[in-house]
């Protein structure tokens, strides 16, 4: 158990379609564990309506054939590696309640083609979309930072309305076009 809550720590079986309750025995489930489902086959994965879950822990969908993932508007933490190396494509994040996208979190994805940000995340981590080839479009709407060879090896064009605070040598490796709509 995690702050009052459980940690969900993997799947045991060969069923690749993942469904996450709110609660297990009562209690809510507020947390993907760390390396929960790495190199698993999960062709879904869902969470139940008004999930608790508040963490995506470090490597929990690290090398998973996971194409799709809808992100719950309890999460508030997705750590680094998270999906790294994952064949995901799209994701969508729900809610205002993510602050960061850490470093990594989506290191080597080559399948990823979008991303909205949320308004509620205040900074995107160093390499955290390191060779997303296939990312084109990323969506944000509001001022963040931007760490570090954020999107070392993309080809990519950031949508925005707001001015972006880009961190020392942001990306030498990226090619990287800014439009504000």
């Amino acid at each position: 158990m995690v702050n009052d809550g459980y940690s969900v720590l993997g799947s045991f079986g060969i069923n690749p379609n993942i469904y996450i309750s709110k609660t297990h025995f009562n209690k809510p489930i507020v947390e993907i564990g760390v390396r929960a489902f790495e190199n698993k086959r999960i062709d879904s994965f869902t969470f139940e309506q008004d999930s608790n879950v508040e963490k995506i822990s470090r490597r929990s969908f690290y090398n998973t054939k996971l194409r799709y993932i809808e992100i719950p508007s309890s999460v508030r933490i997705i750590e680094q590696n998270a999906f790294s190396y994952s064949t995901i494509e799209e994701i969508n994040i729900n809610g205002n309640n993510l602050e960061a996208i850490s470093g990594s979190t989506f290191f080597n994805c080559t399948n990823l083609k979008s991303i909205v940000i949320p308004t509620s995340v205040e900074s995107i981590g160093s390499l955290a979309f390191f060779n997303c080839i296939n990312l084109k479009d990323i969506y944000i709407n509001n001022k963040l930072k931007i760490f570090d060879k954020a999107f070392y090896g993309c080809d990519i064009t950031i949508h925005t309305k707001c001015p972006l605070e880009l961190l020392s040598g942001y990306d030498t490796n990226a090619n990287i076009k800014i439009v504000y709509d």
